[in-house]
């Protein structure tokens, strides 16, 4: 990798400018050998090539004392060469190779933004951009099609506005937000031969959420945060129009209270999570069961004394049983699989520095 980048800061009109101005250059030279057992001939011997270029600025306008104007273009490059050496003879060969690809990509992403102090407290904000994921050679080497390296690019275009509040001891901000994703990569646990997964590109999806923070300060011991996050993921085209995107929780939020006992020798933190239910993996079809809502409460106890740290941490004070991942049956959906996770426990620590 190579990526120099120059920060400048300057006038324009009068006009206070900052910038970033960069090149991103990977180069990626992939062989793997994938055989049944060790010591056994390979089946498939994948070489590949990628090397992307991106070239980029970011610019940041002072428009009026209390006007920001944000700017940011990056131009990306890629370049890939991938190829499969099969071989039947192989313990454990079946089918065939995969083709060879050679493909070059031109993409770009943008944003645009302002930022506007209505008063000394309050700031307002909005944003409109587009933005990229390019697929990794080891997400081509196993995608949905069994024959191909091909995985398209990821792109996404969204807007966003809100405002934000600072006074005395309250800190708060709200926005709203809307995103568009199409090519979205994504792991399906379910395809493939023997069903162990393939990555895949999803159908175009919507998004659209609210999210709000706020922090106050009771006293110079005393604090409180919050987090409220609302999110409506839908499939916005193909067969699964309409449905639920799997593993999105319409529904999270989270309450932490920061205490300082005995100053830097005691200190508490408090915390509560809640994240609402949601669809599990592989179930775009929406005709499985849902991740049930949990509620979970972690404690954490620590302290300082000169060189000498250390905590005690309970996790899931209220021994909640609870999972967070599962994964629906393609051929039946009222069959599954989950990942419970752990009931209480418990981590101390303890850190002397020299």
């Amino acid at each position: 990798s190579f990526t120099p980048r120059l920060n400048a800061d300057y006038e324009i009109a009068g006009f206070g400018v900052n910038s970033i101005v960069g090149i991103d250059y990977y180069y990626a030279d992939y062989t793997s050998d994938r055989q049944r057992n060790r010591d056994e001939a390979p089946v498939h011997r994948y070489n590949a090539r990628q090397q992307t270029v991106g070239l980029y600025a970011q610019n940041t306008l002072a428009v009026t004392a209390d006007t920001d104007a944000h700017l940011g273009l990056r131009l990306q490059y890629l370049d890939v060469h991938a190829g499969d050496t099969f071989n039947p003879n192989a313990p454990g060969a079946f089918g065939t190779g995969l083709k060879s690809l050679t493909e070059v990509q031109w993409h770009y992403a943008a944003n645009f933004g302002l930022e506007h102090r209505l008063t000394d407290v309050v700031t307002v904000f909005g944003r409109v951009g587009r933005s990229l994921r390019l697929p990794t050679i080891d997400e081509r080497i196993a995608t949905v099609d069994p024959l191909s390296f091909a995985l398209n690019t990821q792109t996404s275009k969204d807007v966003e506005g809100g405002v934000r509040y600072s006074s005395g001891p309250l800190e708060a901000q709200s926005s709203a937000y809307a995103m568009e994703t199409r090519n979205e990569i994504r792991f399906d646990p379910s395809a493939g031969p023997f069903g162990f997964g393939r990555n895949r590109n999803l159908d175009p999806i919507r998004r659209i959420g609210v999210e709000t923070s706020a922090a106050y300060r009771v006293t110079d011991t005393l604090r409180l945060k919050g987090n409220l996050t609302f999110t409506d993921a839908v499939f916005i085209d193909g067969p699964f129009e309409g449905n639920d995107v799997p593993l999105v929780a319409p529904w999270t939020a989270s309450a932490t209270l920061f205490w300082d006992i005995w100053k830097e020798r005691l200190r508490l933190a408090a915390t509560a999570i809640f994240v609402d239910a949601n669809r599990l993996e592989n179930d775009e079809p929406n005709l499985s069961t849902k991740i049930p809502d949990h509620y979970l409460v972690d404690v954490k106890l620590s302290g300082a004394y000169g060189p000498a740290t250390w905590s005690a941490e309970v996790h899931n004070l209220f021994d909640k049983d609870y999972f967070n991942y599962g994964v629906s049956s393609t051929l039946n959906p009222q069959r599954f699989n989950t990942y419970p996770q752990p009931g209480r426990t418990f981590l101390v620590r303890a850190g002397v520095e020299f």
